[in-house]
């Protein structure tokens, strides 16, 4: 189950980042943009953002790869350097260091959280990250069923539109 929800995460990662909760397209840039200078150019809510979109893939990466921190966050790199080649291959989106920066925070926090949530659950920790998984990735159901039908996400009294 965790394998799904897993790759149910990558789907929703892949779709925020390339597409940012849109429909997808290919070219609509007309030049290819990559900006090698970090934290230059950036909104701190972009940045926000993008640490927040890799904590679940972080959390969901950890529980398939128990003990394995080097290579769980060699996934995490990798996955990030691929979404911002793709969104320079596909022109559709900036290509920025920022990005990877920050979306391996975010990977890195999500390892973390879920090395924090095993610990205090003894024998019952297997269950408790199943919980945690579910409700990380039903949110993210939640979120593209909300920009996809209505194209805006509501959270409480906060409004984002796409």
């Amino acid at each position: 189950i965790i394998g799904l929800l897993f790759v149910l995460n990558a789907v929703f990662l892949a779709w925020a980042i390339l597409w940012k909760c849109g429909v997808p397209s290919i070219g609509t840039d007309t030049q290819r943009v990559i900006n090698l200078v970090p934290f230059h150019g950036n909104t701190q809510w972009e940045m926000q953002l993008n640490v927040l979109l890799f904590v679940p893939f972080g959390f969901l990466l950890s529980a398939i790869m128990t003990k394995r921190l080097p290579w769980q966050f060699l996934a995490v790199v990798s996955a990030s350097a691929f979404l911002e080649i793709t969104q320079y291959v596909l022109a559709i989106g900036r290509s920025d260091i920022t990005d990877i920066l920050l979306n391996i925070l975010g990977g890195m926090i999500g390892i973390g959280a879920y090395s924090l949530l095993s610990m205090p659950f003894g024998k019952y920790s297997r269950t408790a990250v199943m919980i945690a998984c579910v409700f990380i990735v039903a949110f993210e159901i939640y979120v593209s069923v909300s920009f996809i039908l209505f194209g805006m996400l509501r959270l409480g009294s906060v409004m984002f539109r796409m």
